[in-house]
């Protein structure tokens, strides 16, 4: 003789109540994944504006260390200030990788850049030796803010490092 079956069984069984604990799981995880592939895109298009800002500001900042070079008055590159304020507002309006760029020490090195490119018009002390800016020291501090931005971005985005095949979210 066999036992009964308990009559909530049957009961899940017949409204398809399975059915539907299925669907609400599998709409949480569809939906989280989904987040979570948003959130990438977005920091994606972040890093791709923020390196292209860069690249630019650092090409136009860097008139600001050419003396005696002869421009039209119409040149877009006389404008090295406001290339540098466009470039200072990409770093600072940034929504998805804010906080990496402020962890990281990033927003503190774009800061010393800025600096040193506006020392480049402070006149000196007669006196002083050293420390005035030129156009290698600003090559160096450039590239190497340039060449840790494109380092952090590939390690916020996960590029260059293994996948594991359970690693799903």
């Amino acid at each position: 003789m066999e036992t009964p079956q308990p009559y909530w069984i049957t009961l899940a069984g017949v409204f398809g109540l399975g059915a539907v604990v299925g669907s609400v799981v599998s709409h949480f995880l569809a939906s989280r994944l989904q987040r979570l592939v948003w959130i990438q895109d977005n920091k994606k298009a972040e890093w791709r504006e923020l390196i292209d800002g860069l690249n630019e500001g650092i090409s136009r900042m860097a008139v600001a260390f050419q003396r005696g070079v002869l421009r039209a008055a119409s040149d877009p590159l006389l404008d090295w200030y406001g290339s540098m304020e466009k470039t200072d507002r990409l770093f600072r309006c940034r929504i998805f990788i804010a906080e990496v760029l402020e962890n990281r020490g990033l927003m503190q090195q774009w800061d010393d850049v800025r600096k040193y490119v506006l020392s480049s018009d402070n006149p000196r002390n007669p006196r002083e030796q050293g420390g005035i800016a030129t156009m290698n020291g600003y090559n160096e501090k450039a590239y190497q803010l340039r060449a840790r931005v494109i380092d952090v971005s590939r390690e916020d985005l996960g590029i260059g490092q293994p996948h594991h095949w359970y690693r799903f979210w």
